[in-house]
């Protein structure tokens, strides 16, 4: 086999930084044997990046292959998210194969990545030929709360700050400057983000009132039924969203505790908590350093304080513990996930 091609890294990378994440982007390459740490930067950037370094190893075509599985035979949206179509995900397949083709290879259900006109395996071979095994990993990604920022222009670089914020402790968030491809009917798949997403977080700005869109958006998410976390940036929520308990900031130079405030709301809501839960505990399946590993047992420990842990929850916690060794292996997480486990038993008493 020929070495990973540059046009297919970045058709990958570019398919990979759309579905994914981005602690989905590092347990995924974690998982297929990509130590290294991602860099810091946006999602395609990171995904390049953990693509390059498989281009170095002896034998990336097996790696590859299974990297792209999700992505290529999963009929919905391949990481749990459930807010693209199948047209953005038609899209993204036809581009891998295409260049696939260009240098006379195909995708195989399976995760193999074969020369055109090679035998056809059955699943269960192609599994044993790429050495995973046919179960998900213990510490496979679990679908992620997700959240819609409404803002106008001028708020553009806040809501990339809000976005990358939440989006640490493992949100999925929806930009639409930067989450829409040029060629899509925009305004259908904003509607369609608004109707999946589970949280909605309008930035009031000056020019929020008068942006063509953010009010109808406000509206379509009020109507909805959607759980609703207004931003003071100062602009004093209006209409039906002036109900709602604001947090305020200033957006030229936010506060580095709003971020936490929005997640420690989040927590309070019964609606949200399970799946906040959940996306905390990808990230400490995503981790990559001791550190990283601290950090995030840390704010699942303060989440016990408020939100009720599922028996499940708790067996996947411990299962990453014992398989991720920056999670088992760091002395500052030792001490919340103990405690956390404590909490949770005294859950479970109480719940009895």
């Amino acid at each position: 086999m020929p070495p990973l091609p540059p046009p297919l890294i970045a058709t990958v990378a570019d398919a990979l930084a759309h579905f994914c994440t981005h602690s989905e982007l590092e347990l995924l390459f974690m998982e297929h044997g990509i130590s290294d740490p991602l860099p810091t930067g946006n999602k395609k950037f990171r995904a390049l990046t953990g693509l390059k370094v498989l281009a170095e190893q002896e034998e990336p075509w097996p790696v590859l292959g299974q990297l792209i599985t999700n992505l290529m035979e999963i009929e919905e949206d391949p990481f749990g998210l459930a807010i693209d179509g199948p047209s953005q995900l038609e899209t993204s397949r036809k581009k891998i194969s295409n260049v696939l083709a260009k240098y006379g290879l195909e995708y195989r259900i399976g995760g193999l990545i074969v020369p055109v006109g090679t035998p056809t395996v059955s699943p269960e071979q192609a599994q044993t030929n790429a050495g995973t095994p046919t179960s998900k990993p213990a510490t496979q990604a679990v679908a992620s709360l997700r959240a819609f920022i409404s803002y106008s222009t001028e708020a553009r670089i806040f809501a990339r700050y809000l976005k990358d914020g939440l989006e640490f402790f493992g949100l999925a968030v929806f930009l639409a400057h930067e989450d829409l491809k040029p060629s899509q009917d925009w305004q259908d798949e904003i509607v369609q983000k608004l109707r999946g997403t589970d949280v909605f977080l309008p930035v009031f700005t000056p020019h929020f009132k008068i942006s063509d869109w953010a009010d109808q958006e406000c509206g379509m998410a009020f109507a909805a039924g959607k759980l609703i976390v207004p931003i003071k940036a100062p602009v004093t929520p209006y209409g039906f969203l002036g109900r709602y308990q604001a947090m305020a900031c200033n957006p030229a130079e936010p506060d580095d505790s709003l971020v936490p405030k929005i997640i420690d709301a989040l927590a309070n809501q019964k609606s949200v908590a399970g799946a906040l839960v959940d996306s905390t505990i990808n990230v400490l399946a995503a981790s990559l350093s001791w550190v990283n590993a601290g950090r995030t047992a840390e704010l699942l420990d303060g989440l016990a304080d408020q939100v009720y842990f599922s028996e499940a929850q708790m067996r996947r916690i411990i299962q990453i513990e014992q398989e991720n060794s920056q999670v088992g292996g760091s002395f500052r997480a030792a001490g919340p996930l103990q405690r956390l486990k404590k909490k949770v038993e005294d859950q479970a008493g109480r719940a009895a």
